[in-house]
């Protein structure tokens, strides 16, 4: 699931040794979940951009594909 971004996927991977790993979005829950920690909030493009990016008045684009998943250890 590379949200169109297979291109970058294969640069990052090959040539720059960038991207460590990706995860399912539906599937961090089971993933952190391995650690004790759980999904405290799980937003997608759209809504991290009306959040987090449109209040400080920048004009900064994110890719679909970059994710935030703020998670909590009960």
């Amino acid at each position: 699931m590379f949200y169109g971004q297979e291109y970058l996927y294969k640069q990052m991977l090959i040539k720059d040794k960038i991207w460590l790993f990706g995860l399912d979005p539906e599937k961090i829950d089971d993933f952190i979940g391995e650690y004790g920690w759980r999904v405290s909030d799980h937003l997608g493009y759209e809504e991290l951009a009306e959040r987090y990016v449109k209040p400080t008045g920048r004009k900064l684009l994110s890719m679909a594909i970059e994710r935030m998943v703020p998670a909590e250890k009960p």
